[in-house]
């Protein structure tokens, strides 16, 4: 009570309904951290669990990379830390390592690092390529299973999240958040997805408010009863990068690269989980990192190019890997209805809580994403897909049974000195 007045924390939100076919696990009450970080360190032996960040160098000029090491340094029960550094040059990719030097594991021991774009990693990228695995262009995806390599070097984990480096007020909490459902043994979920509100000033998350949500919505009115969609629904972030999940199901699981991974990581999700193993954590009130330019004009960078991978992972899970233009076109038709629809309510919401809305540029976003929609429709129907398989570790450590043990080497010739 602040002057006889009730005022409710803007930090909790008491939602406790269940929706969709999944387990969603709202935060009901505040503080609990400490609770959470005892309950973690109590079964860190029996339980091991790992954490991979893919980072750029770009963070370093960026507030959050310093905030998510702050916090870090006060976790004390992780079996294993992988770091895995887009740098363009070796000095770049030392500064980014030397940033994680407070940063140890529950027994003492440093992160390992992985140099994406160093030329003995490179070099690995390209074997795989020759030997039929597609590891597709730089970006998250690939740092984080470079990352999944090096966990398989060490001792088994049980458990690993990921989640990104630039979260401004990053707050140990949300790892704790993010890994206790899939890591207790009371809850002992196989997937764990994060979600939370995206905004400042005004509304973020374009991509899934105006892409994903009306396109799952068109897709359900020309495939009325599609299970993967009623799946994909259940989500309330399904872009969401942070997530944690047994580390035997994620190193045997086919991942997509490029901006569908978190998609096509649902899709997997489907087909090899029982939807009883599967849950959505809240992971606080508001969730704020570095934001992409729109790139309207370029199909290939910013969420222009997200949104064109996001719809193409979209189609080739639920509508297939062949696709008819004019299944396209009905699927589009019906997008554009929903996004514009869906406008309305997002101005309302942003004038509920005071926030700046702009419908002009609601609606010409929603026109690059159509577009983005069209062009990933087009590249399905003409095959501009790639005939390689996505990189299993599992699949190949039996191909090539030499493989891990040369990826440790040079990750070891190109750490940090």
């Amino acid at each position: 009570m602040l002057d006889g007045v009730w005022v409710a924390s803007l930090s909790l939100v008491p939602d406790f309904y269940q929706t969709g076919s999944i387990t969603t696990l709202p935060m009901l009450r505040e503080r609990q951290g400490i609770r959470l970080d005892a309950d973690l360190y109590e079964i860190r032996e029996s339980r091991p669990m790992a954490l991979i960040l893919p980072c750029l160098s770009l963070e370093l000029e960026h507030k959050g990379l310093d905030d998510v090491v702050r916090e870090l340094g006060k976790v004390n029960y992780l079996t294993d830390i992988a770091v895995s550094i887009a740098a363009p040059d070796r000095n770049t990719y030392l500064k980014v390592a030397h940033k994680f030097n407070d940063i140890s594991t529950q027994s003492g021991k440093p992160p390992q690092f992985v140099w994406v774009d160093g030329p003995g990693v490179l070099s690995l990228v390209r074997e795989l390529e020759r030997e039929g695995f597609d590891l597709g262009q730089a970006g998250k995806a690939l740092s984080v299973w470079l990352a999944m390599g090096c966990l398989l070097l060490e001792p088994p984990v049980k458990v690993v999240a990921t989640h990104d480096c630039d979260i401004k007020d990053y707050d140990r909490d949300l790892l704790a958040r993010l890994l206790y459902p899939a890591a207790h043994p009371s809850l002992d979920y196989t997937f764990v997805k994060g979600y939370y509100p995206r905004f400042g000033d005004f509304l973020y998350g374009r991509v899934t408010r105006l892409l994903v949500f009306p396109l799952l919505k068109a897709l359900k009115e020309v495939l009325p009863h599609n299970s993967l969609l009623e799946f994909m629904n259940s989500f309330r972030y399904p872009l969401a990068g942070e997530c944690s999940m047994k580390f035997d199901f994620i190193s045997r699981s086919n991942i997509s690269r490029g901006w569908g991974v978190e998609i096509s990581t649902l899709g997997e999700v489907f087909e090899r989980v029982d939807v009883e193993e599967v849950c959505q954590v809240d992971l606080g009130s508001n969730y704020d990192h570095r934001h992409r330019e729109l790139s309207p004009q370029n199909p290939n960078d910013g969420l222009h190019k997200m949104a064109i991978d996001v719809c193409k992972e979209l189609f080739a899970m639920i509508l297939g890997r062949s696709v008819e233009g004019t299944l396209i076109s009905h699927v589009r038709e019906a997008y554009i209805r929903q996004a514009y629809g869906s406008i309305y309510r997002y101005r309302d919401l942003a004038a509920f809580n005071d926030l700046s809305f702009d419908v002009a540029l609601e609606k010409e976003t929603i026109g690059i994403f159509s577009r983005a929609l069209f062009r990933a429709g087009q590249d399905l129907s003409e095959n501009r897909r790639s005939e390689l398989k996505p990189a299993n570790w599992k699949q190949i450590m039996v191909k090539l049974p030499n493989f891990l043990g040369k990826f440790g080497q040079t990750i070891a010739a190109e750490a940090p000195r």
